[in-house]
């Protein structure tokens, strides 16, 4: 499978922005093209070579089972994540940021509707378990917010 334009380096700023103050949010996202972005496109897209086809596993597979001995309900995981975020500083943000994880995927979907699909279609996600990450993605920007 060729590699995948996800996002510029402008988008991922916007996406930065919902979680850091807009000099930091452009700094940042300017330090993660510099160094992790690796391969860009003509457009500046970042190209993301998705790992599931190399090891075997089809698109959509989840990477790892999760087995919770306990209920949570879904209001104290979201009092959970809120405690988390809320306690962490712009720089502990930025270390988070400075890694590519499904955090990026999940930030850069707040940032318009194209960019939901593309990071949708990009992780192979139904729309429901993508519309799931984005309510989780939003609680977490909200609990940012709320700390600041």
């Amino acid at each position: 499978m060729p590699p995948i334009a996800l996002f510029n380096q402008a988008e991922l700023e916007a996406a930065f922005r919902l979680m850091l103050p807009p000099e930091v949010a452009a700094s940042t996202a300017d330090r993660w093209f510099n160094e992790i972005a690796g391969e860009v496109d003509a457009n500046g897209y970042f190209l993301y070579e998705d790992w599931h086809e190399k090891v075997g596993l089809s698109p959509g597979h989840p990477d790892a089972l999760m087995v919770q001995t306990r209920h949570v309900s879904d209001e104290e995981r979201r009092a959970r994540e809120r405690a988390y975020w809320a306690t962490q500083s712009v720089e502990d943000l930025v270390e988070w940021l400075m890694r590519f994880s499904g955090l990026h995927f999940a930030l850069v979907a707040l940032v318009s509707e194209e960019l939901f699909e593309r990071m949708r279609l990009a992780e192979g996600l139904t729309l429901e378990q993508a519309e799931r990450s984005r309510v989780q993605m939003r609680n977490i920007v909200a609990a940012i917010g709320r700390a600041r």
